[in-house]
């Protein structure tokens, strides 16, 4: 698999602990917490995504923002068939996302 490199520079005191989910990174200055994208979400927000549910995301965008666009990929999505599954992978990836205002636009597509 992939690997990314996360320096931690001016910290004397650096650990790892191991949970479930993730690992807990406790330096001097932090808490964090360190895990490997969840699928639903790496397929949604991969860059020239052409999945059903990175589709929908955008045309939930355009819609906030007012483009005439939106209905007629949101009807491009319905064609295909497979909305329910963009709705899903949509409310999956939000219950998996930290950040509200992530949470909050994926769930706004779902919507």
């Amino acid at each position: 698999g992939d690997w990314l490199r996360f320096p931690y520079e001016s910290t004397e005191n650096l650990h790892i602990v191991p949970e479930v989910d993730c690992c807990r990174v406790i330096t001097d200055h932090c808490v964090e917490i360190l895990q490997r994208v969840p699928p639903a979400t790496a397929a949604l927000l991969r860059i020239g995504s052409i999945e059903p549910s990175a589709m929908l995301l955008d045309a939930s965008d355009a819609f906030d923002s007012g483009s005439p666009s939106s209905d007629e990929a949101a009807r491009a999505i319905t064609k295909t068939g497979m909305l329910e599954e963009a709705i899903e992978t949509c409310t999956d990836a939000a219950t998996r996302e930290y950040d509200v205002g992530m949470q909050k636009r994926l769930l706004r597509a779902a919507s």
